[in-house]
């Protein structure tokens, strides 16, 4: 009789585990957060690290366009930006859902490069240094003078490291273009931010290839964007550690810095600048 019900007793949890199993696996899965997938409005084709921006805090979606989104409140607004899209903001309702971007409709200049001649624009100096922590809310901008006056195809970067003690995060690297007239207006050129893991790069290990992206440097100037993001592909909330130390050029030259959801602002103080060097093909 003992045994008879021992079996009863098992047979029973079996065939319960088959209708309390996905109970709870799906519980799981909504509870651990919701998932925003960017997409192409005609293609439906995943957008790769668009620029989300939630209360003043600037995130990026993955390199399959999704973003997960854990513990923010009900109807928080989400601003979403993608070079060669339309602006896009949407209420989080707090459920997964596919976000459809627009694309517009414009012209991007050729560069015709005749002798692909490669110039190094600038040099490896390691004295003064700039430390650099996680930067949601500021983009760090560095402008670098075109001596040539002629515009070229950008080939590489290198990045002046000194020291990188945070392995978790990514670096954003983002290239702008100052326009000529009186009212300066500032424009991205990359079609896509440039996103590395900061555990693949140190001192030793700092140049970035650039060619395939096809980025063109303007003949007057290049403002070059940096910011050091936690992670990718999450909303979170960490707090500001130093992660990089970077080496400063010894020249002098007016700091650019951007807020999130504002415009570049150019300082008056001249500091000394980050010391990127660009090999550039004219």
């Amino acid at each position: 009789m003992e045994r008879m019900c021992s079996l009863i007793t098992l047979v029973f949890f079996k065939r319960c585990y088959f209708y309390i199993a996905p109970f709870f696996c799906c519980f799981f899965i909504v509870t651990n957060g919701q998932i925003l997938k960017i997409k192409d409005s005609i293609s439906a084709k995943p957008i790769r690290y668009a620029k989300i921006i939630v209360n003043n805090t600037t995130f990026y979606s993955d390199s399959l366009g999704i973003f997960r989104v854990n513990s923010i409140p009900d109807n928080s607004v989400f601003s979403i930006q993608k070079f060669g899209y339309e602006d896009k903001n949407i209420t989080f309702k707090n459920v997964d859902a596919d976000v459809f971007l627009k694309e517009k409709v414009f012209e991007i200049p050729e560069v015709k490069l005749s002798q692909k001649k490669k110039i190094t624009i600038g040099k490896e100096i390691k004295k003064a240094t700039t430390k650099i922590g996680v930067l949601k809310e500021i983009e760090i901008g560095t402008l670098i003078i075109n001596p040539y006056n002629v515009s070229g195809l950008l080939k590489s970067i290198t990045l002046p490291i000194k020291k990188n003690s945070f392995k978790r995060g990514y670096i954003v690297i983002n290239f702008y273009e100052i326009s000529k007239n009186e009212n300066a207006v500032i424009t991205i050129i990359n079609e896509d931010p440039i996103v590395i893991p900061l555990s693949e790069i140190n001192r030793h290990n700092n140049k970035i290839d650039l060619l395939s992206k096809k980025i063109v440097m303007p003949s007057n100037s290049l403002l070059i964007g940096v910011s050091i993001l936690d992670n990718i592909g999450e909303y979170s909330k960490k707090s500001d550690i130093p992660v990089i130390e970077m080496y400063n050029s010894i020249n002098m030259s007016n700091p650019y810095l951007k807020k999130t959801g504002e415009s570049w602002k150019m300082y008056s103080l001249k500091t000394k600048a980050l010391n990127y060097i660009l090999e550039v093909l004219f």
